[in-house]
């Protein structure tokens, strides 16, 4: 018997914080297909214990088989440029990674 795995549309905030960014399909409007594993990796801020997480749309399997082919199946970052969308830029993505990074261990 297999476990069913949900689906969600998640901003890229989310897909980053998760650690999954690299690895996750990403949609043509610049969202990110993640699964309830990817998600329970987010660390919440103390405003989101209170609202809960934003940016977040469950879908089911078959939407985001239609999401992930539109998109040409890119993966994280691949061929954007996090400045102005059009090419790779991967020092600006490392860069950004650090800084969520610094963020989650000040919070601390």
């Amino acid at each position: 018997m297999a476990l069913d795995t949900s689906l969600y549309l998640a901003s890229r905030d989310i897909a980053l914080r998760s650690g999954m960014l690299a690895t996750r399909y990403r949609t043509v409007d610049g969202r990110y297909i993640l699964n309830d594993r990817d998600l329970k990796r987010v660390r919440f801020t103390t405003d989101e214990y209170i609202t809960g997480l934003t940016g977040i749309e469950k879908i089911s399997k078959r939407e985001a088989d239609e999401l992930i082919k539109a998109n040409g199946y890119k993966f994280g970052d691949e061929g954007l440029n996090i400045e102005d969308g059009t090419s790779n830029h991967q020092e600006g993505i490392q860069e950004e990674e650090q800084e969520v990074k610094t963020e989650n261990t000040e919070e601390e």
